[in-house]
């Protein structure tokens, strides 16, 4: 496995990619043993004990430990309370001894049994590891967390009030998704007030919902409901998509996902004010919330989703026009945990290249 070297006596300073900092080929070892770290970080072969120092400092804005041991136990523990997804969107040296690795990690609470279907909420951070590498032995000797959900400043040091209510609040969400078959996404970045997703393209059967509103209607649900069960003979999906989408109805238009086994190859409907096809939103913007979505609740999470896109620099495609609706629970479940979702593509949406205070 790559593990850290000292760097080389008499390196060439114009090797290296800042001034003072490591040479090219060092950079490189660098890179190579943090990303192989962090494809081991929660599985048995784990990280590398000897790309650290024995007093290395980690912090993040719920923990702080100042030595390699404690770190370590930190991992282990994560990995077996939680069960932690971790995907590394990028690497980039930022400093003459600087790394930075922007990622994604779920994590899924420890719930068990029936206690699982009251209470299994949505934990997801999106942020920026900082790894500060020691210029003697070319190890790790700092490696700081920040989250994107927190503003910059307090807000990221340890134990902030900031982070105990973001992190509280995602715990204590009551917040239900059901266990049927859904499109497929990467979680990009999530903010305080939204998340940016990049969905797969999904197969969809469609209807007009003869209304202008993002509600739908019972005869659209019912016109899908019967080419999903009758004419496609597949198990219900979700979530249940509201969109407007002038270019194939008049108005909005409600839209069930399609198995994606059926792999683009669904039966035609038999209704003929259903069909069936692609579609592809790319990256959205996402912002969540509970109750029974109505025309009020809707207007109101459009309104504040785009209002924080807008006082974050990012641009909504089509701003109100093209926002949709995801409900992803029968009309059965309790409001309060109820999954409803108010959704916007994103346009040149790009991960920030590097992590500043």
């Amino acid at each position: 496995r790559a593990a850290a070297e000292a760097p080389a006596a008499g390196g060439s300073p114009a090797a290296a990619a800042f001034e003072g900092g490591m040479s090219a080929q060092q950079a490189a070892r660098t890179e190579a043993f943090i990303v192989e770290d962090l494809e081991h970080l929660f599985d048995d072969v784990g990280v590398n004990k000897a790309n650290f120092e024995q007093d290395v400092v980690f912090a993040d804005p719920l923990n702080r430990f100042e030595n390699i041991d404690a770190y370590l136990l930190n991992i282990a523990f994560l990995r077996r309370v939680f069960r932690p997804d971790f995907t590394r969107h990028a690497i980039k040296q930022t400093g003459p001894w600087e790394f930075q690795v922007r990622w994604t990690m779920s994590l899924r609470m420890p719930s068990f049994g029936p206690l699982r279907s009251l209470w299994d909420p949505p934990v997801s951070f999106t942020g920026v590891s900082v790894y500060g590498i020691s210029p003697s032995t070319g190890r790790v000797a700092t490696h700081t967390d920040y989250w994107d959900s927190l503003p910059r400043g307090d807000a990221q040091k340890f134990l902030s009030t900031d982070a105990v209510r973001d992190f509280v609040g995602m715990a204590a969400s009551l917040e239900q998704t059901p266990e049927l078959e859904s499109p497929e996404y990467a979680l990009l970045l999530r903010t305080a007030d939204y998340e940016v997703r990049r969905y797969e393209a999904f197969d969809v059967a469609e209807t007009p919902t003869g209304s202008s509103e993002l509600v739908g209607s019972g005869e659209g649900f019912n016109a899908l409901a019967g080419y999903i069960f009758g004419d496609a003979k597949q198990a219900m999906t979700t979530p249940v998509f509201t969109t407007p989408d002038a270019d194939v109805t008049a108005g909005v238009a409600m839209q069930f996902v399609l198995e994606k086994a059926a792999g683009g190859k669904s039966p035609p409907p038999s209704n003929p004010d259903v069909l069936t096809r692609s579609v592809n939103v790319g990256v959205v913007a996402a912002r969540r919330f509970a109750g029974v979505a109505g025309d009020a609740d809707v207007a109101r999470e459009r309104s504040a989703l785009l209002d924080a896109l807008a006082r974050d620099g990012r641009v909504a495609v089509g701003g109100e026009d093209r926002a949709f609706v995801a409900r992803y629970n029968g009309p059965s479940a309790p409001p309060f945990a109820r999954r409803n979702e108010v959704l916007v593509p994103l346009e040149g949406f790009e991960l920030p290249e590097q992590w500043e205070e």
